[in-house]
């Protein structure tokens, strides 16, 4: 996201998977997109809008191009737009790729700190004391003990956040120049604790990760929270999380099922997937991912 950007702007989530808009509601989500239509569909008064990269499905430096097309499209179209990268709450990511694409789109040679939130609390995806974990069955795992963390492309040893960022980004983010927000300072000071850190960390030029803790919706709010302050601050900041996060930044969370739009002609089976553009018209539609 931009410091300057207009507030009344709607954020522009660069989708990794489609999945992403799964925790969502009245949003436009865009398979293809040109400058014209990204200004339409901004236009139309969204809080939010999906530019769907599935840049997940692809190698490293072909998701790179995809999400630098999509950011810069963004840019020319919005001129200082809301940007957010959504990516997967079990730490399956083309991290490096997809930051320094939005970088490129949006920032110059500037690097802003990464602001990092995979938490997804209401499918047992949390963030305690650093560390990552898989809530099941009533017992936390750390996603690196997990079954996710043997994926063929996005294999990892480690899910304590920083050292994670580190190892997926080639060393671009240090874990030693990264900050942690535990539970009990981001309770005890709210969005004031997260805003420190991302202002500590926006002044210092140079790459580097915020991975605060979130085990419930309460603390992805206080998290937004310090976003917002530092960016009202002049901040300049990545955001990369998953689904839940991108939907409290922009205050459009679902609270329900939402049916297809009226007067559509397809059915999806239970745990299918469907896309519209901003029309409202079907666009794409398979199989749900093993997870996001």
């Amino acid at each position: 996201m931009t410091g300057d950007a207009p507030r009344g702007g709607p954020l522009v989530v660069l989708d990794d998977d489609p999945t992403g808009t799964q925790a969502v509601a009245n949003v436009p989500v865009l398979l293809a997109w040109d400058e014209a239509l990204v200004a339409k569909t901004a236009g139309s008064g969204p809080s939010a809008m999906h530019l769907l990269t599935n840049s997940r499905a692809w190698p490293p430096e072909e998701a790179r191009k995809i999400v630098l097309d999509a950011a810069s499209t963004a840019v020319s179209a919005l001129g200082r737009p809301r940007l957010a990268l959504r990516g997967d709450s079990t730490l399956r990511a083309h991290l490096l790729e997809e930051y320094l694409a939005v970088c490129e789109a949006a920032f110059g040679d500037r690097r802003p700190p990464l602001l990092l939130v995979p938490a997804l609390p209401p499918a047992g995806r949390i963030t305690v004391g650093g560390v990552h974990y898989i809530e099941r069955n009533g017992a936390r795992t750390p996603l690196h003990e997990t079954e996710y963390a043997a994926d063929p492309s996005f294999a990892y040893r480690d899910a304590r956040l920083l050292q994670w960022a580190e190892d997926r980004s080639d060393g671009l983010f240090a874990r030693a120049d990264g900050r942690e927000v535990h539970l009990a300072r981001l309770r005890a000071e709210g969005p004031d604790s997260v805003a420190c850190e991302l202002l500590d960390l926006a002044e210092r030029s140079e790459p580097a990760v915020c991975a605060p803790d979130a085990e419930t919706l309460d603390d992805l709010r206080a998290i937004a929270g310090g976003l917002r302050l530092a960016e009202a601050k002049g901040a300049e900041i990545v955001v990369r999380s998953a689904p839940t996060f991108v939907g409290v930044v922009a205050g459009n969370l679902a609270e329900g099922l939402v049916p297809p739009p009226a007067g559509s002609r397809i059915s999806t089976a239970p745990g299918a997937w469907g896309a519209w553009d901003a029309r409202g018209d079907v666009r794409r539609c398979g199989p749900r991912s093993r997870a996001s």
